[in-house]
């Protein structure tokens, strides 16, 4: 922080200059010397004692002041000083400084106590006696313990210890009310944003010629420009006060509010036509009791205040208004809540909708689940998260009612859809052989359901699972689908092409040259047919290749077996008594789905039969080879 008490000093038309101007520079707050204003243009108090020449204070002096100020300090943070620590007080009237205060709360800057001021504290009554002709008696009990000279003015010493005790033990009902105000122009200030911006517009009054009202201080304060006065976050508020109530006791004026925001053809205090408005006064004391207390029997449309302009009596003589020489009068928008909620009809499965409705006036909106499919979307503020492929949901926008005005909602319906969904899905290389080993489809949803697989020719090519086998010369198309669910649409079936050529024929001729079907040459216990069809050989011992049964109600007994020669067959057979022998139906088998191991040209086969009605059931698997064709 700065003190500076030069003000600007003008250069070349340029107010620019000076220790305060350079000062604002370098400073976040500026301790300026508007208080020398106040003593010697508004009130013409004496500095240095004797009888001093009251002033006839007029609208205008001040905004000249404060705006040399505007352009010399631009945006810098003043302190507004109408009194100060080491200055008289510019008036014996305490509720002349009052209102001067009110005045001062309302303009640029940050407004300036002197302790004391709020309880009523004088100028020393023995030193500036001779001003009492002119502005008013001096209480000597209302006066500080201790009075200083400082550079000829006689102040509070703040030098040594001081007290105001007299002050304090004499107070009135006056004295009390006075600090009442004071406290109530500081709380406007913290209630009303406006209060506290630099957007601040001296009014005119409304007739030909218009111009400043000499007797009335009269000013609008906005806290956004071009916001709609009303809107969340915006702040509006009209500041008056009788510039000298002790010269005339009454004054009143009506002022033109068709102000515009520079550059724009925005009303600057965000005055709608078609909106309706009210004012309360929050310097009055049916304020302090109820603030929801207007000070208009009727609400006025924008068009009538822009058209007509607003009427201003000082004081305000009405029960429960404390008769102030001053308002803050606050522009509240009393029109009825207009709510604009359009959510889209539809929304599809696992999407989020971001919820948008348009309160009129600006107003914060909540949303609530009404009824519906409630259980399939989660709400979290105005994001609408879509859990499910059908159903719907009714959704309720709600802005809640406020002192001002009656709230508003809106209930719109959401029809949930199911989501597309796509395959991705590709056999490369797409060349194989009989005897090439199993291949598992990778294909997959983009929802991550499972994929369904189908070959154009099974004999060619069979489909199991996701297991796709080589069987004989040709080709066959694969195609993966996706039916969909309650969630998903069925997806758009992708295809591949496989290419299967017949791979060297083996023969059990070759396999175990010079044996017959049931040879046992490694006597092993195993023929040697199947040997040759589980893979096994000749010349060693092959049981651990030999099917086996796997556990379950059912009976299934899985073996690798050989595909890869089509003279060699394996099926499975079952009896319930081995002395009657092998009876029912061949089972060819199914792949099994662990194909883990296996080697090209054979495949692990799976042969399962019911045997519940009858526990004692056998299975046994047996090879057969088809003779060797001969011309």
């Amino acid at each position: 922080m700065a003190e500076s008490l030069d003000g600007a000093r003008t250069v070349g038309n340029s107010s620019r200059h000076g220790v305060g101007y350079r000062s604002a520079r370098h400073f976040d707050v500026l301790n300026e010397n508007i208080v020398f204003y106040w003593r010697d243009t508004f009130f013409g108090y004496p500095a240095n004692g004797g009888a001093g020449t009251p002033k006839n204070p007029k609208t205008y002096d001040t905004f000249k002041a404060y705006d040399d100020r505007r352009n010399a300090f631009d945006n810098v943070t003043l302190l507004n000083n109408l009194t100060s620590h080491d200055e008289v007080f510019p008036h014996n009237d305490v509720w002349s400084i009052a209102y001067g205060y009110a005045q001062v709360g309302a303009l640029d800057g940050i407004p300036m106590l002197m302790y004391g001021q709020e309880a009523g504290a004088q100028n020393s009554k023995s030193a500036y006696g001779a001003s009492e002709a002119n502005f008013g008696s001096i209480n000597a009990t209302n006066n500080f313990a201790k009075y200083e000279s400082n550079f000829g003015k006689n102040i509070p010493n703040f030098k040594v210890y001081n007290n105001m005790s007299s002050i304090w033990g004499s107070r009135t009902s006056d004295d009390w009310k006075l600090q009442t105000f004071y406290g109530r122009v500081n709380k406007a200030r913290l209630a009303a944003p406006a209060l506290q911006s630099q957007n601040v517009y001296f009014l005119s009054k409304k007739q030909v010629g218009g111009g400043y009202d000499d007797n009335m201080f009269a000013v609008g304060k906005v806290k956004n420009l071009g916001q709609t006065a009303g809107a969340a976050g915006n702040s509006v508020v009209f500041a008056f006060a009788n510039n000298n109530y002790r010269a005339t006791n009454a004054v009143a004026a009506l002022f033109d509010l068709n102000a515009k925001v520079p550059g724009t053809d925005l009303n600057y205090f965000g005055i709608d036509r078609g909106r309706t408005y009210n004012v309360k006064d929050l310097l009055s004391d049916n304020y302090a009791t109820n603030a929801n207390t207007y000070v208009w029997a009727t609400n006025r449309t924008g068009a009538d205040l822009i058209d007509n302009g607003l009427y201003v009596g000082l004081p305000n003589n009405a029960a429960g208004t404390g008769s102030y020489q001053a308002q803050y009068l606050q522009l509240v928008d009393r029109s009825p809540t207009s709510l604009s909620f359009v959510p889209p009809q539809f929304a599809t499965y696992n999407t989020t909708v971001t919820l948008n409705a348009t309160a009129s006036p600006s107003s914060p909106v909540t949303y609530s689940l009404v009824s519906g499919d409630t259980s399939k979307v989660t709400l979290n503020g105005n994001q609408l998260a879509i859990n499910s492929g059908s159903g719907s949901v009714v959704v309720r926008a709600t802005v809640a009612s406020s002192a001002d005005r009656e709230g508003a909602s809106v209930d719109a319906t959401i029809t949930f859809q199911k989501a597309t969904q796509s395959i991705t899905f590709d056999i490369s290389p797409s060349n194989f052989t009989t005897s090439s080993a199993p291949l598992t489809m990778n294909g997959a949803a983009s929802s991550q359901l499972t994929v369904n697989y189908a070959s154009s020719q099974p004999s060619v090519a069979s489909v199991s699972g996701s297991i796709l086998n080589f069987n004989s010369n040709g080709s066959a198309v694969i195609t993966a689908s996706q039916p969909g669910n309650d969630n998903y649409e069925a997806a758009t079936p992708v295809t591949a092409t496989v290419i299967v050529t017949q791979s060297s024929q083996p023969s059990f001729e070759q396999a175990f040259p010079g044996q017959s079907a049931t040879s046992d040459i490694d006597s092993d216990g195993i023929p040697a047919l199947t040997e040759y069809g589980i893979g096994g050989t000749s010349s060693s011992n092959d049981q651990a290749l030999m099917p086996y049964l796997e556990p379950g109600s059912r009976l299934s007994l899985t073996a690798v077996v050989r595909t890869n020669d089509p003279r060699l067959s394996a099926v499975a057979q079952s009896s319930t008594n081995l002395a009657t022998g092998w009876s029912g139906i061949p089972l060819t088998g199914a792949p099994h789905t662990n194909q883990v191991g296996v080697a090209s040209g054979f495949q692990r086969r799976i042969y399962t039969i019911d045997a519940s009605a009858n526990p004692q059931t056998f299975m046994r698997l047996r090879f057969t080879l088809q003779p060797t064709n001969t011309p």
